[in-house]
């Protein structure tokens, strides 16, 4: 079991969630890794913030405990933005199962191999004049935002590609289908999750009528989820084969889902008469609402942690920090230049 943070008893200890709290733990560790994770939640001076709005829902239908939630807005590396000076090409990001590759086939067949773009796999197809490297692309961040538009597959609640590409205003094209894509990777994989063929299950109470009634828009007040959400379970049995309802519903609090001005598609046919319609002047349009969403985001973020980190701050001074944090402070006497104490 994890015992990072043995010792830190009388610290303000702020801990991100970014992962399910049972990820990497057996069946039989996760009754005492929950104790002790429940313990540790429980000391007023710690603070417990989720890396996005699921794993903050997951946390709490699954245990009954809350905890804020935070949301990945990105740096906008090098005051980079969206520049189309390659408008004939557009960027198809990987996915952990390399689906970019069979989807560029599926393109040139529906296109009957006459493509009006070029498609270039992003980072395998891109050096920049670089070494070519199927792993790693040379491009700095300026470069990836002169091509016209990208597209991110949701194959997770959130990931980073996608939350830099956005930050950089770069028109994003992502399939609609959201259920199959961001409930299958890391986010809803339970301890005791089945085989690659085993069935999915259906729980009794989560049927269709949720999904009528459960209103995203509610997030501004985070724990108001319908009380018949809570029968959907949070984590799929078998993510290969996900169960319908649970997972449309769930899906719902991805950033593929709560962020704004994305472009989806349905199909390889339906991309690419998006793209066909969609003028340039129509993508900076849409670049710019991304930028202006970014922004208030930032704004929010900030807020949100000067008021988090200020009050670790107070806690740690009522909280007999100075005494845990001795030891450092000795180490680091000891480094500095000159007579010291020994």
């Amino acid at each position: 079991l994890c015992r990072l943070f043995d010792g830190f008893e009388r610290s303000a200890v702020l801990g991100i969630l970014d992962v399910p709290w049972s990820s990497k733990v057996t069946a039989p560790q996760l009754p005492a890794w929950t104790a002790r994770l429940r313990a540790w939640l429980e000391v007023p001076r710690h603070a417990a913030v989720a890396a996005s709005p699921f794993p903050a829902m997951q946390l709490q239908v699954s245990l009954g405990i809350g905890i804020a939630h935070c949301r990945f807005v990105g740096a906008g590396l090098a005051g980079s933005t969206w520049r189309p000076l390659s408008p004939g090409s557009v960027l198809v990001t990987r996915s952990p199962t390399h689906f970019q590759n069979a989807f560029l086939r599926i393109l040139r067949s529906v296109a009957g191999g006459d493509l009006a773009f070029e498609f270039l796999r992003w980072p395998e197809d891109l050096s920049c004049g670089g070494p070519a490297d199927a792993g790693r692309s040379s491009c700095s961040v300026r470069e990836v935002a002169t091509h016209r538009a990208v597209v991110v597959w949701p194959y997770d609640m959130q990931h980073m590609k996608f939350v830099e590409l956005y930050a950089l205003g770069m028109p994003i094209f992502t399939h609609s289908m959201l259920w199959r894509w961001t409930t299958r990777w890391a986010m809803m994989q339970g301890v005791e999750e089945g085989g690659f063929n085993s069935a999915a299950e259906l729980h009794e109470g989560c049927d269709p009528s949720i999904l009528s009634s459960f209103n995203i828009s509610s997030w501004a007040n985070p724990w108001s989820l319908p009380e018949e959400a809570w029968r959907c379970p949070a984590f799929s049995t078998n993510r290969w084969l996900p169960e319908p309802v649970s997972s449309a519903m769930w899906s719902e609090l991805s950033e593929f889902a709560l962020r704004p001005h994305l472009l989806y598609f349905e199909s390889a046919a339906g991309l690419l008469d998006l793209l066909a319609r969609l003028r340039l002047e129509d993508l900076a349009a849409i670049s710019t609402k991304m930028l202006a969403w970014k922004e208030d985001a930032l704004l929010a973020a900030s807020a949100f942690w000067r008021a988090l980190l200020g009050r670790l701050v107070l806690a740690s001074s009522e909280g007999g920090c100075a005494e845990a944090l001795e030891p450092y402070k000795r180490r680091d006497r000891a480094m500095q230049p000159g007579p010291h104490p020994s």
